[in-house]
This record gives structure tokens, sequence and C-alpha cells, in this order.
């Protein structure tokens, strides 16, 4: 069952844009919700859940699965693509193309999403034309990003690939921003940062205890870490020297 906070949520999504408000609430109408908690499988490549997710609240990770073995890659998870938080869409390659879905994507932290199944998606589509064109638009980003990600992931410039999962997570996260400082507010283990990014636990250390020692990143209380001087991340992450 749908209620008027939901249909306001919803109002927000890019997957939605430029739909009538009725339309949004009939869609509302065929969402259920569900709950995943950290490290459990929202989707996995290679399946075929015939459902679309919608990300409500928490953070996931999207991976390739495991490929060629390597003692600076962590066992438990694949080549990082994005790092996805509210708003975003999964599983809407596999119902354009319907050949499974392309990427696992795992919960970083309880994450809840409405889902709605392909087939009463499909229907709503055929309905409101406009969101054949989000959800076209959503999907071109998508493959754009991952080509990005996985050029980036190649150089295994662990530095380069640690600030752009950073940045992702920011991104996501609710942050407080003060004169080019980002607190993230989500508290991150190394061995978890490591997960994100797909090195091992001493290299994010190494990583993160050379950024902080240039003042680029600054540590907090609680695990927390803050990015003191977000320009020269951005510059690191696009390979570019800080200046």
């Amino acid at each position: 069952m749908h209620d008027a906070f939901d249909v306001a949520e919803l109002e927000s999504l890019p997957l939605l844009s430029d739909v009538p408000a009725t339309q949004i609430s009939d869609f509302a109408r065929l969402l259920a919700t569900q709950t995943f908690d950290s490290d459990a499988f929202i989707l996995r490549a290679g399946s075929d859940s015939k459902k679309i997710f919608i990300v409500r609240s928490g953070l996931a990770r999207v991976c390739l699965p495991h490929d060629a073995p390597s003692r600076e890659v962590s066992p438990q998870c694949g080549t990082l693509l994005a790092v996805e938080g509210p708003g975003t869409v999964l599983g809407e390659i596999n119902f354009l193309n319907g050949q499974g879905h392309s990427a696992h994507v795992v919960a970083i932290v309880k994450t809840v999403c409405w889902w709605i199944s392909s087939a009463q998606f499909a229907e709503f589509c055929d309905k409101n034309p406009l969101v054949w064109k989000n959800v076209a638009r959503i999907a071109a980003t998508r493959l754009q990003r991952k080509n990005e990600r996985v050029s980036l992931l190649s150089s295994r410039d662990a530095e380069r690939v640690i600030a752009s999962v950073l940045l992702d997570y920011a991104k996501n996260c609710e942050t407080a921003q003060l004169h080019g400082t980002l607190d993230l507010p989500c508290a991150l283990t190394q061995d978890e940062i490591g997960l994100m990014a797909g090195f091992c636990r001493r290299t994010v250390s190494e990583t993160m205890t050379s950024l902080s020692m240039r003042h680029i990143l600054r540590p907090l209380r609680g695990r927390r870490v803050a990015i003191a001087n977000v320009r020269k991340l951005k510059l690191i992450r696009d390979g570019k020297p800080p200046r």
C-alpha cells in the first residue's frame, strides 16, 4: 500500500521526470518495498529477477563478477563500477534487453528499495511513453559511467580509484559541506572501502594515510573521514596532478 509520503518521494525521481502527478500516484500503487541487509545481493549478474528496483534509502555498490584473481583485489568483490544511493533505478538494462543483469548490486549498508515486476513496469511505460524516454536516458548514462569506471580501474591506480569511491560515496550520503570540506557522516572501515574499491586493506590504509598527510583527507572521530580538499581529490580522481 502506498501513501502520500511515498508519492511525494516518487515525484522527485529522474525515472518519473515530467510524468503527471495522477500517473505517479498510479505507479505508487504498483510498488512494494524490500529491505536488504549489509552485503546482501539486490541483483546478481547473469540472473533475470524480472523486477525493477528503485533505491529508497541506503547505499549499494555495483560490481562485476570476479575477474582474474590477484593478491591486490579483495576476494569478496569484483571490479567496482559505481556506488548508488537513493533514487537510483536498478535492473533497467536487463528490462530493456532481456539478457540478464550485467553486474552484481550489493547493499553496502541496510538498504530499502521499492520494486515493481517487469511486466507491470512495461505496462505502465506503455501507458506513459515519457517513462520509456526516461528509462533510455538512465540506461545510457549508466553505460557511459560503466565504461568510464572500467577505464579507470584498468590503470590499477589505487589513489585514483579510492578518490573516485569516496567522491561517489559523498554524493550519495547526506553530507555537510563547508569551505571546501566534505564531511562523510557514514562510518566506513578501511575494509569496507577496500570492498568498494577492489583493493586490500593495506593498500587502502597506505593510500588514505598519504592523502591525509597531504591534507586532502582528514580523519574524524568514530571512524569517519572528511574530504578536506574536494577540488584536489577530484583532480586525483581525474588523473590530474593536484595543484
